[in-house]
């Protein structure tokens, strides 16, 4: 119960909460940005960064977000709306507002590989990097943010796994909307997951 009055003051002091959509590169954060869009989310982008065969259907990338370790005195422009962060900036976010983060988790295996392919098509360095220590490193970095996360009371956060939303959207959608608390399209927000766009999937043996 103290939660939910500590969300209703800081609400009442700050606005509507800062909607985040998070997780390293190639997690499915773009995914779930056109989701919250086609539901009824307004979303803060600035489009500067167009749509490519990595990501067709955009990056709903936003500059000054980008730039969050630096600058932080645009933040409040996104209460009530859903910006895209990058999950190692997240430490960066001033304490003097209110966050509702949905945090994107994806197979570590899948992430490398896309970036790997990603790269190799841009022709950038990066394609090479080992990838046991890449995931050593993403593993090290989302547990400290996690651990950082945890002890900030201005933060609620809903983990997603990318491979159960592209299975089973509406199951996913729903639990996006129970969280955020807000009027929402669910079907229009499920109808957004595109499966085939899920190109670089783990092997079990």
């Amino acid at each position: 119960m103290s939660n939910v009055f500590t969300n209703l003051r800081r609400r009442f002091h700050f606005g509507p909460p800062i909607i985040i959509v998070t997780g390293l590169p190639r997690s499915g954060t773009s995914m779930v940005m056109r989701m919250l869009q086609a539901g009824g989310v307004e979303v803060t982008t600035d489009g500067e960064r167009r749509a490519d065969e990595d990501n067709p259907l955009g990056y709903f990338e936003f500059e000054k977000a980008i730039e969050l370790a630096k600058d932080t005195s645009w933040i409040q422009q996104a209460r009530g709306k859903v910006v895209k962060i990058v999950a190692q900036l997240l430490p960066h976010l001033p304490a003097k507002e209110h966050y509702h983060i949905i945090f994107m988790e994806r197979d570590l295996a899948e992430v490398v590989a896309s970036q790997k392919a990603m790269l190799a098509r841009q022709s950038r360095r990066g394609a090479e990097l080992d990838e046991q220590k890449l995931r050593d490193t993403y593993t090290s970095q989302l547990n400290r943010v996690h651990t950082q996360l945890a002890r900030r009371p201005e933060v609620r956060m809903l983990c997603v796994n990318y491979a159960d939303l592209v299975a089973d959207p509406t199951t996913q959608v729903s639990a996006l909307a129970e969280f955020l608390g807000a009027p929402f399209d669910l079907h229009a927000a499920a109808g957004a997951v595109r499966p085939d766009l899920h190109r670089q999937k783990s092997v079990t043996v």
